[in-house]
């Protein structure tokens, strides 16, 4: 009796094991099951997001670009930070982020501006790179804001480009099209991530070109949203200049300084004024840009920098541009006159096809002679300061325009007396004819 009973204490106890393995492995199967059904739901989700999503590629671009920047950044400065943390404005801002190998400036290659040059190395360069010697007094502190003013083409542009790339700083320029946006709200927080991303990323120089464009002179008539734009842009702009350890400094350019803001000006103690280069400046520029060209023995740069006055650094490149394209339209018209006679040669029968191709290859290669002095000094009646043909156009215009309002107006007044007098006159015939009558 006892083994039976131990018998069928096995066999209960055998059957609960087996229905306990049942169960487990019913368990585990629709776990399986569950864990698989979410596994292709979520894939499947991803996919129909992405392939929904009309900006996928360009996140996905987006992603791309701040993992390089933050590799980049990593090797320029060891206090960036990742890019990966990013704000989704912050992203958008890092868009316009150029980093200091990617710019090709360099102050040697900028003729003339000494003086501003050496200003702008003690305002902005050595800040920038030696911060331990401007930390002991308040009155030692950087500046936060620089003004460059001056006509237009004299290189206001250039010489931030090499000061943020001698200063090993990232240069984040700022345009309306950065922070202006249709979106309520949006565009303080555009101007928001500017300065975050500044300071993150620092040392920063945020660029204002024309900014008077941007930051004109407020009236009544401004905009809400632009007026708002202004304010934040001031009152983040307040922070660094209470911040003396932020290595982040704004600079503007422009041709119109008497229209900013007086608010923005406060804001900007370091002005410098880039005007029309004088005979010495023009004589360094000449030599910048045609340092790379092979010039006549007694190449005259004085004679051309004493007849080219009134041109900026702008209209010298482009004089130099047409003169250096001289040599070469004489070699090519050159070796035009030699393919029409080496062709009625050919045609006439005077030499073999074998002669005519050795003759070829000994005469047709020209090679360009070096540029002269009359070359560029020729140059200078294509190449006339732009400013003075859009001011000659905009008088001729006016002249033009005044010369036919004249015209039209006497032409309108001596037919409006005409037609008055036959008027009258025929008034005054029928009148006598009434009085005839009677």
């Amino acid at each position: 009796m006892a083994s039976s009973g131990a018998g069928g204490g096995n066999s209960s106890g055998n059957s609960q094991a087996g229905r306990l393995g049942l169960t487990f492995e019913a368990i585990f199967g629709e776990l399986l099951a569950a864990a698989l059904s979410l596994a292709v739901v979520f894939i499947g989700g991803n996919f129909l997001k992405n392939k929904l999503d009309p900006l996928h590629e360009q996140k996905k671009a987006l992603r791309k670009k701040r993992q390089e920047l933050s590799q980049r950044l990593r090797k320029l400065n060891s206090r960036a930070y990742n890019l990966d943390d990013l704000t989704s404005l912050e992203a958008v801002v890092a868009q316009e982020l150029v980093l200091p190998d990617q710019l090709d400036a360099d102050f040697s290659a900028i003729g003339g501006l000494k003086e501003i040059k050496e200003s702008l190395e003690e305002a902005v360069l050595l800040p920038l790179l030696r911060p331990e010697l401007f930390s002991s007094s308040c009155l030692l502190s950087p500046t936060k804001g620089v003004l460059l003013y001056g006509p237009p083409g004299t290189g206001k542009t250039l010489l931030v480009k090499a000061l943020a790339k001698a200063s090993r700083a990232s240069f984040i320029p700022i345009s309306p099209s950065t922070i202006l946006s249709k979106w309520v709200g949006e565009t303080n927080q555009l101007v928001h991530a500017i300065f975050s991303l500044a300071y993150k990323i620092q040392p920063c120089i945020l660029f204002i070109d024309e900014i008077d464009s941007l930051f004109r002179e407020r009236s009544a008539y401004d905009h809400e949203a632009y007026r708002d734009m202004k304010a934040e842009f001031m009152s983040l702009w307040d922070g660094l200049l209470s911040d003396p350890s932020a290595a982040v400094i704004v600079v503007g350019a422009t041709n119109r300084p008497w229209d900013i803001d007086a608010a923005i000006l406060r804001r900007m103690p370091r002005s410098f004024l880039v005007d029309y280069p004088t005979m010495a400046e023009r004589k360094e520029i000449l030599q910048v840009l045609l340092s790379e060209i092979v010039l006549e023995q007694d190449f005259d740069f004085d004679r051309i920098a004493e007849e080219t006055p009134g041109l900026t650094g702008s209209d010298l490149k482009e004089l130099c541009r047409v003169a250096a394209y001289q040599p070469i339209r004489e070699a090519l018209q050159q070796e035009k006159k030699w393919l029409a006679r080496w062709k009625k040669q050919q045609q006439e029968g005077d030499m073999s096809t074998s002669d005519c191709l050795s003759i070829h290859s000994n005469e047709c290669n020209i090679s360009v002679r070096p540029l002269r002095t009359s070359d560029v000094l020729n140059a200078k009646e294509t190449v006339v300061p732009t400013i003075w043909k859009s001011n000659s156009y905009r008088e001729q215009c006016e002249k033009q325009y005044e010369a036919s309002f004249t015209r039209d107006s006497q032409d309108e007044l001596v037919s409006t007396f005409l037609h008055r007098l036959v008027s009258q006159m025929h008034t005054n015939d029928n009148s006598n004819y009434n009085n005839t009558q009677v």
